[in-house]
Parts: structure tokens; sequence; C-alpha cells
């Protein structure tokens, strides 16, 4: 009876627990969520410096919506079971676009701070650069690349991508 219940009780626990969100399919369409809980406006361009247990330090190269306060921020990412991407997936010294959240006060985990940041798993909230090129689900839901420079001048005017602008050169992958 005893290993019944354990054997439930666990089934019924990672059932509840797992990952079951769902969000904009583009990057474009995340930041320009009315919704709070996808988009705060930390909006920013990065460098990632190292690992840290389930997250890494980032340097921040340039800011988009909201000011982050330093050069160098903490971002949380997934220890395994709080539905956010696994940041030990990007290399150290890759160069990403990124959609922060704070962590909050309700953090469950003892050493994130309130003060720092994550990556939500719901929706596209991280691009990639490579050789000068944006690269991932911009504002269409199969990868593209764009030029750094293109990328950076829509978030600048606030504006992302946008069929206004498909006249522009981007190349799908």
């Amino acid at each position: 009876m005893k290993i019944c219940f354990t054997f439930c009780f666990t089934f019924l626990a990672s059932f509840l627990i797992a990952c079951s969100c769902f969000g904009p399919p583009t990057f474009c369409e995340v930041i320009n969520a009315e919704e709070m809980f996808l988009t705060e406006g930390y909006i920013v361009m990065a460098k990632k410096l190292n690992d840290v247990d389930h997250g890494m330090d980032i340097e921040i190269l340039e800011s988009y919506g909201k000011e982050l306060e330093g050069e160098v921020i903490r971002v949380w990412g997934d220890p395994g079971w709080l539905c956010r991407i696994y940041t030990s997936g990007f290399g150290i010294g890759d160069t990403l676009f990124l959609n922060l959240l704070k962590v909050g006060e309700f953090s469950p985990m003892d050493q994130e701070d309130p003060e720092d940041y994550q990556v939500s798993f719901c929706g596209i909230h991280h691009l990639v650069v490579q050789d000068g090129m944006v690269i991932g689900q911009i504002d269409e839901a199969e990868t593209q690349t764009v030029s750094v420079d293109l990328f950076r001048s829509h978030l600048q005017n606030n504006t992302c991508l946008s069929a206004s602008v498909k006249d522009e050169p981007v190349e799908f992958q």
C-alpha cells in the first residue's frame, strides 16, 4: 500500500509540475505582447560571460525599453522543473538578444535574488547572434536570419520587425 501511494503521489506531482505553457511563436510577438506575464520590457543584447549553477552572468551590450542597472547581471534558467530555458545551451562568449523577466519575490530557489532576471520557456524569449546576423524565430514561426544592424534599428524604434519591412533583406535558413 505504501509503495502504491508513493508511486501515485510521484506520478501526480510530476504531472502537475510539468511545463505546459504556450506563448507567441516569435520574438517580436513576445516583446509586443500586452500581457505582463510575457514581457516586462527588459530587452537586451548581451554577451554570456559564464555559467553559474542553473544560470549565467551576462554583460549588457545594449538595452531596449526599460534600462537595466549595471553592466553585468545574473540571469537564471531552468534547474529542471521551473519552465525556463536552459542557459547552459548558450556558449561562453555567445551574443544574444534576450527578453528578460525579473525573478521577483517568489523565487523557489534560495540562490536566486529577487533583483536577478530569468528567461521564460513560454514563447520565444531569445535569439542568437552569429557572424553579424540575428538568428531565430524573429517575426515568423520559421527560423530567419537578419542583420544585427537592421534588427537593432527596429528595436531602437520600438518596432521589432513587421510586415512593413518585408522588403528588407531577410534570409530564411
